[in-house]
């Protein structure tokens, strides 16, 4: 068993959600109410606000709803939980998220279907509905998808926890990789410059990557009945 590197703070932040925050049951029974509640409405809007959390720059609060056009943002020990539809965000400190609509053959399934990260962290899960994410360095189509994000003016990361993504360096649409993964199979880094065959690059070791983990999957999917595909029992269920 690979040691879990997630620093003090998350594992805190973790421990209060899972055993007795959002929802005042553990991980068990977050699983069983994500199959119990199946079809059921899930409380929109935001369902976690730590430090300082801005809706088109003014503070909010539990409950307020958030759709497209809005811009939601973090300050340096801020953290944001919400909820659009199926789809459930978690942005981290110093984080600025623009949430737009797209009108195409493609975007029909949701309200809020382009993304645009402009700096900061960002995990999301996802129904069944396209969406396209902007990066400084990188564009990716993504749908039915799990997914952690680290947006940099010069290297953005993404993982694709689960789901599939087409991915495309900014600097040069021909650039582009289609991931499809299952567990956090190809995460990546794209670079705003270099040549051609290393700005898509697969991501460091374990030790580089950025640190996320399968409950943080788990606790996101579980606030629209949920589960995600991969076995919660597994090695790989620490951090990455």
């Amino acid at each position: 068993m690979r040691k879990d590197p997630i620093n003090p703070e998350r594992r805190r932040f973790l421990s209060q959600v899972l055993s007795c925050g959002v929802l005042g049951i553990g991980m068990p029974g977050i699983i069983h109410s994500a199959f119990a509640m199946g079809s059921a409405d899930y409380p929109q809007g935001m369902r976690k606000i730590e430090g300082i959390v801005k809706i088109n720059e003014t503070a909010t609060q539990i409950g307020a709803i958030v759709k497209a056009g809005d811009i939601v943002s973090t300050g340096a020990a801020g953290l944001a939980i919400f909820v659009i539809g199926k789809d459930v965000y978690m942005l981290r400190d110093n984080t600025r998220l623009e949430l737009g609509s797209e009108a195409s053959e493609n975007f029909k399934e949701s309200a809020v279907n382009l993304l645009r990260l402009l700096n900061g962290k960002m995990m999301a899960v996802f129904r069944n509905s396209p969406k396209r994410l902007e990066m400084p360095t990188v564009i990716a189509g993504v749908r039915g998808t799990g997914l952690y994000a680290e947006a940099d003016p010069e290297r953005d990361y993404l993982c694709v926890c689960y789901g599939a993504a087409e991915l495309h360096a900014k600097s040069d649409a021909n650039i582009r990789e289609t991931i499809r993964s299952q567990h956090h199979d190809m995460p990546r880094y794209i670079y705003a410059s270099g040549s051609p065959e290393k700005r898509i690059e697969k991501a460091g070791g374990h030790s580089e990557r950025p640190n996320h983990t399968d409950e943080e999957l788990f606790m996101l999917e579980s606030f629209v009945g949920r589960t995600p595909p991969f076995d919660m029992n597994t090695e790989k269920r620490g951090g990455y």
